[in-house]
């Protein structure tokens, strides 16, 4: 859970109410869940945000125990997955036939690599189907938002 001085306490109780909510327990064949995490904090220079702390390592767990908790509630059994190689766990995720969505750029950039046919939990506590159709679509309402934008 990022150190933002600004945003970090909204970001985490973001975070909290969200994955509260997280109910995976009808999704059909679904026995087992992998979590995949990593405590990274890359120092960003041009805005002075994200930087380690033991208070942003103790929400990261804490959030970490709040998945593992409902994933477990919803009878899954739940392993867990934490490498330093980044690129083996893009590779890893974005293989997943259903795919939890988080907050984070990575989250969107493995949500774009899943195949067509995988399933995306959103934040907004819904389940998208991939498929090409909803990935153009997806694109367009990118194109559309970014033309509001440059008109305002």
């Amino acid at each position: 859970m990022d150190d933002d001085k600004n945003h970090a306490w909204r970001s985490y109780e973001k975070c909290k109410r969200v994955y509260q909510r997280l109910a995976l327990g009808s999704l059909p064949n679904l026995t087992t869940a992998t979590v995949v995490a990593a405590l990274h904090f890359g120092a960003n220079s041009s805005n002075q945000k994200f930087f380690y702390s033991d208070k942003a390592k103790f929400r990261s767990f804490e959030i970490l125990q709040l998945v593992s908790d409902r994933l477990k509630l919803e009878g899954l059994e739940v392993s867990y997955k934490s490498t330093d190689n980044i690129d083996e766990d893009i590779c890893f995720m974005a293989g997943s036939r259903y795919y939890v969505k988080s907050f984070s750029g990575l989250s969107n950039l493995v949500s774009e690599c899943l195949s067509y046919g995988s399933c995306v939990w959103t934040p907004d506590n819904e389940f998208q189907k991939k498929t090409r159709v909803n990935s153009i679509r997806g694109k367009i309402s990118k194109i559309e938002k970014s033309i509001v934008n440059a008109n305002t």
